[in-house]
């Protein structure tokens, strides 16, 4: 093989690259190997193997021919040219030692990763703090520290240190021989413990770590310092108080009269007032609430306000004064039917009562007047101007005396008509005739309180009286009539009674049956009176009646009397000649 000799040597710079040659000695010129650590000159028969046989190296040529395997004469080189020779004691070139290079490496990561699984171990365990269900430190609830505990502990802890709220609270209340206690569970008491601790258990539990960290080293330097708020719930109060309310409350029941028509000395029956009674709530929650502050207790008397009856017993008896009476008189004439029809109607309005304001009709009370309303045929005033039998014939009696009554007691007339003859019972001027359905009498209680009216028919009268408020003092009513003009009394004229029409009353010849009474025709004033202590202080028309001139006509028998027959004589009827024969010659 060519020996490389150092011109042959490639060696490199900065930029340029140079070749020098260079030869390689042979083994046995080579010199000898440093002998070993002492510690290392174990036979290799007694060590293990370090390496599996490895296959010899190829066999390499150099440019000078030779194989580096070849030795050397010690002063030659390579090239074989001779040696420099060193001076000095020799140098021998080492490996660096990368294996302790490699083992301070792995024991600086060790000691790395114990440092960070350190500081995570740390950051974790300090910073578990602030990921807890307990209150940061540094925090109070009125002055108890809660540091450190959770909420359960904290609350237990401030209720050791203090009475329970709920059972300072407490509400009497009295009224009369009764009383009622509530305590704090009745009125929801309650403090805002518990709301302060909820909020208290944020503090430094929210955010970031960094932000909760920050948070607690404040509160710790700083300080939270919580005062709780008491309060009740006062719409239970109001509560209570409603339902205590519902027992007391009472409305005011006025007095009371009752007519008994059937009896004239007790006729009337009044039965006393009672007051009720109403809690004022708002004046008694104002009481509770004043008492309660400081100590949260209250003893007080319920605000109870009476309510006084608006109508007295004492009252309705000045209400019950009688007004007027007016009475009429039912003539010998008046046959059982016509008494009986007058009874029916005004038995209608006995016992009745008039509120203020209420108008009352006669024919709106009475009915019409049928047999099935009870009403019997009876001498009435006919279209002929005769009395002619109706049914209900007599009730304008009736009507004629209750509107005198209502006169008299000072009412409000509303509707009223006359007869066509002047009425024999009453004044003229002040009868009110009734027919149903057009002609009616109708008055208004214009008083302010309730108006009263008894009735009573006896044998010979029509009676009836009114009762109300009284009238004011000295106060009384009176009427009178003035005729402004009359004519002359008409003839009566005699007709034959041929037709035996009328029979019953006449049959001989001196027998005479009025059938239309002569009446001359007037006009009259009628006015109401009023009386001051028995003096007329005022006059007032009422009315101006006007009644016309009527031709009397008379039946008459048409039979000559036997001798030894006996004169008879009827309301209606009179004997010619004899002191009621209206024709008869003074």
């Amino acid at each position: 093989m060519a020996e490389r000799t150092p011109s042959d040597r490639t060696q490199v710079g900065r930029g340029r690259r140079t070749t020098s040659q260079y030869s390689v000695r042979p083994p046995s010129q080579r010199p000898a190997p440093k002998p070993a650590h002492p510690a290392q000159e174990a036979p290799r028969d007694a060590q293990e193997p370090l390496h599996a046989p490895v296959a010899p190296a190829p066999e390499i040529q150099l440019e000078n021919g030779r194989n580096p395997s070849q030795t050397y004469a010690q002063d030659e080189t390579p090239s074989g040219r001779p040696a420099r020779k060193r001076t000095g004691t020799s140098h021998v070139r080492r490996m660096p030692p990368w294996g302790n290079i490699v083992a301070l490496v792995v024991l600086l990561g060790l000691l790395a990763v114990l440092v960070y699984l350190g500081l995570q171990a740390y950051m974790q365990a300090y910073s578990r703090q602030f990921y807890t269900n307990t209150i940061t430190d540094g925090v109070t609830v009125d002055g108890v520290d809660v540091s450190g505990l959770t909420y359960d502990e904290a609350l237990a802890k401030i209720q050791s240190k203090k009475a329970p709220f709920l059972d300072a609270v407490s509400v009497t209340l009295h009224y009369g021989e009764n009383t009622w206690h509530f305590d704090g569970t009745d009125l929801r008491a309650e403090d805002t413990t518990e709301e302060i601790l909820s909020e208290a258990m944020k503090l430094a539990r929210t955010g970031e770590l960094e932000d909760r960290i920050l948070e607690a080293r404040r509160i710790q330097e700083e300080g939270m310092h919580y005062g709780t708020d008491k309060d009740i719930d006062r719409s239970m109060v109001e509560s209570l108080v409603d339902r205590i309310a519902l027992l007391i409350d009472e409305e005011p029941v006025d007095a009371t009269v009752t007519v008994n028509p059937e009896s004239v000395r007790n006729y009337f029956v009044v039965t006393s007032e009672h007051n009720g009674r109403r809690v004022d709530k708002t004046a008694t929650l104002d009481r509770i609430f004043a008492d309660m502050d400081g100590d949260w207790t209250a003893d007080v008397d319920l605000v109870v306000e009476e309510l006084p009856a608006k109508v007295t017993a004492a009252e309705l008896e000045g209400m019950t004064t009688e007004r007027s009476f007016f009475q009429t008189q039912i003539g010998s004439s008046s046959s059982e039917n016509r008494i009986s029809n007058i009874r029916l109607a005004a038995s209608m309005f006995n016992g009745m009562v008039v509120q203020p304001g209420e108008q009352v009709s006669f024919n709106g009370t009475t009915g019409k007047r049928t047999t099935e309303s009870g009403y019997l045929e009876a001498p009435g005033i006919g279209t002929s101007k005769a009395f002619e039998d109706t049914l209900g014939g007599g009730v304008c009696q009736v009507s004629t005396t209750l509107y005198n009554a209502v006169l008299l007691a000072g009412l409000q007339i509303d509707e009223r008509s006359q007869h066509s003859i002047p009425s024999t019972y009453v004044m003229n001027g002040f009868d009110a005739m009734v027919n149903w359905p057009n002609r009616d009498f109708k008055f208004t209680n214009n008083t302010n309180h309730p108006i009263y009216i008894r009735a009573d028919v006896a044998n010979t009268s029509v009676s009836f009286w009114i009762y109300g408020e009284a009238l004011p003092e000295g106060i009384t009513y009176d009427r009178a009539f003035e005729v402004i003009s009359r004519n002359s009394m008409p003839e009566t004229k005699l007709v034959p009674d041929t037709d035996k029409k009328f029979a019953r009353y006449i049959t001989y010849s001196d027998e005479a049956y009025v059938y239309v009474a002569a009446r001359a025709g007037m006009t009259v004033e009628a006015y109401l009176l009023t009386m001051k202590d028995g003096e007329e202080i005022k006059r007032t028309l009422l009315y101006t009646d006007k009644f016309q001139s009527i031709e009397g006509v008379t039946y008459v028998g048409t039979q000559k009397r036997p001798a030894g027959v006996t004169k008879k004589t009827s309301p209606f009827c009179y004997i010619i000649g004899g002191s009621r024969d209206p024709n008869k010659k003074s």
